[in-house]
């Protein structure tokens, strides 16, 4: 999966900049038939031009959401973040108790683009791409798959307005939250295992280009260098963030043995 950063900053809440210290995930879904991330997003080099002007990248546009996954302009699903996460965003409107916008009770909140609702390889693509980017904010952030939210369970909770998203979408499909956070949970649990494959992505704001093997330590000589798209088979996770702000792996590629950068997120390893 793939992930990029392109903020609207013309939005009215980009610009009010509300601080928010997020405690959970609730995810939306468009309720519109079109998948194409530019109906939403302003962002003409990676999803195409808005014929329309219709996007949200505006002033006076009252809504605005962390992220949206769907279609860039290759029809390749992405994640494209649009809000800080540390900017209070507008999704969810309010319930008898509050909102789940605002602290302190928080949320990060992303759409899912919507189809006809009636394409099985979509939902499936389509949910794995979500499934993934909450396994990597639970892990960025330590939520549990506890703290993972629609925007119809929030409304039950009381902290969102009267909508049915994502769940009458998943129902389509005999799914449900449930379901989604177990999806969630299976990515997540998967990092924490000993050995591992990753596979090195050439795109992406968060993912190394490549991976250099260094020797016997990690800052030693290099000894050799896996391209994107390489499966690295993971071996152990150095303890904590190192002083140069990475986590450290232990790797084996191409018979090499050594470390490198880590620097990818969970959702690219698979079990060995």
């Amino acid at each position: 999966m793939n992930i990029i950063t392109s903020y609207q900053t013309k939005n009215s809440c980009y610009k009010s900049a509300k601080a928010a210290d997020p405690v959970g995930i609730l995810v939306h879904s468009t309720g519109a038939n079109n998948p194409n991330l530019k109906r939403y997003v302003d962002d003409e080099t990676n999803l195409g031009k808005n014929e329309y002007g219709n996007h949200w990248n505006q002033s006076g546009i009252d809504k605005c959401m962390h992220a949206f996954i769907g279609k860039d302009k290759k029809g390749e699903i992405i994640v494209i973040e649009t809000l800080p996460y540390e900017y209070a965003c507008w999704g969810c409107g309010s319930g008898i108790k509050g909102s789940f916008n605002y602290n302190p009770q928080a949320h990060i909140q992303f759409e899912i683009c919507e189809d006809g609702l009636d394409d099985s390889d979509y939902f499936k693509n389509i949910f794995r791409a979500a499934s993934e980017y909450c396994a990597y904010l639970c892990k960025q952030f330590g939520f549990t798959v506890n703290d993972i939210v629609s925007h119809k369970e929030a409304s039950v909770l009381g902290y969102a307005s009267n909508h049915g998203d994502c769940d009458h979408w998943l129902a389509k499909f005999s799914k449900d939250m449930n379901w989604f956070r177990n999806e969630v949970g299976k990515l997540y649990n998967g990092c924490e295992n000993k050995m591992l494959e990753m596979v090195v992505d050439s795109v992406g704001v968060r993912v190394r280009a490549s991976l250099d093997f260094n020797g016997k330590t990690p800052t030693g000589k290099v000894l050799t260098l896996a391209k994107p798209g390489k499966a690295v088979k993971v071996l152990e996770f150095i303890n904590g963030i190192q002083p140069d702000g990475y986590q450290w792996i232990k790797s084996e590629f191409n018979g090499a043995v050594g470390y490198s950068q880590y620097d990818s997120q969970c959702y690219w390893l698979r079990e060995v």
